[in-house]
């Protein structure tokens, strides 16, 4: 049965607005200049998109944390995510196909004898991490000797790292290079320790709005505009999925 552009945007947004988490914890999906405070990146062009073709206004809720804007469920603050799928994170949320897929990766100071995600996981080895972030979920099952650090957010992280003298600090690599062109004496290793799949997300119970948003996301994929926002946003390290 063919639905009305209505329909689908009550479900989806029932408060007659399109609230959509950004979470600038992730700079590969969305930037904020600080001298105009306008915002960039993947999340903020598919919404833009996504609120045109359901005519209806957008409104963006920012957060410092995927962990805040899962947190955020409960309370609910928004209609539309942009989050890493896991799953962990299934129980709440349901989620479209992957648009985008980063890697997860570990930073260490010049000097240190960390060479390889191997080396990481090892006895005495101490990794500063966010708390809830995708990568934190995937090493807190897959680590079997180091231990995690953690702290509030990926900025927090990076400073425990630098400030407790930490072993490797661990983040999405879009993350890590960004900062690191203000910071010398780091490296990020070479190879990751996983590929961490971004897609859109709707709290649980919104049937008719997440098929919809399931199919918005395969059509924006199958046209290009994912992978040209990402060539926008100048972030290499973010693959665009077909």
């Amino acid at each position: 049965m063919l639905r009305s552009t209505s329909e689908i945007a009550q479900n989806l947004a029932p408060h007659g607005v399109l609230r959509v988490a950004l979470n600038f914890g992730n700079a590969g999906l969305v930037r904020m200049d600080p001298h105009t405070q306008e915002l960039s990146g993947v999340s903020v062009d598919l919404s833009r998109e996504l609120a045109r073709e359901l005519e209806i206004n957008l409104e963006f809720i920012c957060f410092d944390a995927a962990r805040e804007v899962v947190g955020a469920v409960a309370q609910d603050k928004w209609d539309v995510a942009f989050l890493a799928i896991s799953p962990a994170r299934l129980e709440r949320l349901q989620f479209t196909q992957p648009y985008a897929a980063m890697a997860g990766s570990y930073m260490v100071r010049d000097a240190s004898p960390i060479h390889a995600p191997e080396d990481v996981d090892q006895p005495g080895v101490r990794i500063a991490s966010a708390l809830g972030a995708a990568y934190d979920l995937y090493l807190s099952d897959h680590l079997k000797h180091a231990r995690l650090v953690r702290a509030q957010t990926t900025p927090d992280a990076v400073e425990l790292f630098v400030n407790e003298q930490l072993d490797a600090v661990a983040s999405v690599r879009a993350y890590l290079s960004t900062w690191m062109l203000t910071h010398p004496g780091y490296r990020i290793l070479d190879r990751s320790f996983t590929t961490i799949e971004q897609a859109m997300a709707t709290p649980k119970g919104r049937t008719l709005g997440w098929t919809y948003l399931a199919s918005y996301i395969q059509r924006m994929k199958a046209c290009n505009f994912v992978a040209q926002s990402l060539a926008r946003s100048d972030h290499s390290d973010l693959l665009a999925l077909i």
